[in-house]
């Protein structure tokens, strides 16, 4: 007999674990007792089976790293239980050897979840619990020839379950470090978002406080606006009328002569306050040009 890690499927599974009920309900403290008893065997690791339709008792497995057993590793006898419940034994041939199940009134026998190195010895184990009595199933190989016995495989039986994880007996110090400095965070933005709530309170009871006794609006009409030019610049006031700027295209049309030097005035326009003239130059032999002047307005 020996106990270790087995592989079903693509899952690893803890087996050789000492089963123990819980009956006052406290689980993770029943298994913590038991692991701190546990003598020369100490139990790094345990897990939990919670009450059920069938079983109205809970019950643990204990573990240990010697075993190859890890956190979070979940347990085949467990799992297996929890997929098949009633009262059962069963033995599997695995890759590592062949493990040996009893199951009675959906709670996990103690010695009941062994791994055999010796086949001969799983079904020399089987024969005495048949012989105890009270099985409604058996499941055992063909080669045992096991009168009235199941031959389905653990796969189909076991329906891809994982349950039962291992937990440690002990928490690691950098686990309770991280949970102290995770409580101390929270503790922090509790603290910051009470101390923004209660600030915005005061603010609001204090603008009430001065909206009730009339200070903010004697304190809108002492202050002394500047007076409206001073706020406003009249940008219209400082631009010349229709009139001015019509009188002062007049102005400059005048001085602008027809011809000059061989050029002849061409087309006109009026942007803002200043006159553009387009002049072009014509004759034999010269390609037309546009020249533009331009003349403030006056």
């Amino acid at each position: 007999m020996t106990s270790g890690v087995v592989k079903v499927g693509r899952n690893l599974y803890a087996v050789g674990l000492f089963w123990q009920p819980s009956p006052s309900g406290r689980v993770a403290q029943a298994a913590r007792e038991a692991a701190q008893q546990s003598g020369g065997h100490p139990s790094d690791f345990y897990c939990a089976r919670s009450a059920s339709k069938t079983a109205t008792i809970p019950q643990f497995g204990l573990g240990g790293a010697g075993a190859g057993h890890k956190v979070g590793m979940p347990a085949l006898a467990g799992s297996l239980a929890n997929a098949q419940p009633g009262s059962w034994v069963g033995a599997f041939r695995l890759r590592e050897g062949t493990w040996f199940v009893v199951v009675r009134d959906d709670l996990i026998a103690p010695d009941g979840d062994v791994l055999f190195t010796s086949d001969e010895a799983a079904r020399d184990r089987m024969m005495q619990e048949i012989a105890l009595g009270g099985m409604q199933r058996v499941y055992a190989p063909d080669g045992w020839s096991i009168a009235g016995s199941d031959p389905t495989p653990l796969p189909l039986l076991l329906q891809d379950r994982a349950d039962c994880r291992m937990v440690p007996v002990k928490l690691p110090v950098k686990l309770i470090m991280f949970g102290g400095a995770a409580v101390l965070v929270i503790a922090i933005i509790i603290f910051v978002a009470l101390y923004m709530q209660a600030e915005r309170e005061r603010l609001a009871r204090e603008a009430n406080n001065l909206l009730k006794n009339g200070s903010l609006s004697n304190m809108v009409e002492a202050y002394k606006w500047p007076p409206a030019e001073q706020l406003y610049e009249a940008v219209w006031q400082k631009k010349p009328t229709p009139q001015e700027v019509f009188e002062a295209c007049k102005k400059l049309l005048a001085m602008a002569q027809a011809t000059q030097l061989g050029w002849k005035r061409g087309e006109l326009d009026f942007r803002g306050n200043v006159l553009t003239i387009a002049w072009s130059r014509v004759g034999k032999g010269v390609s037309s040009r546009w020249i533009t002047v331009k003349l403030p307005m006056i």
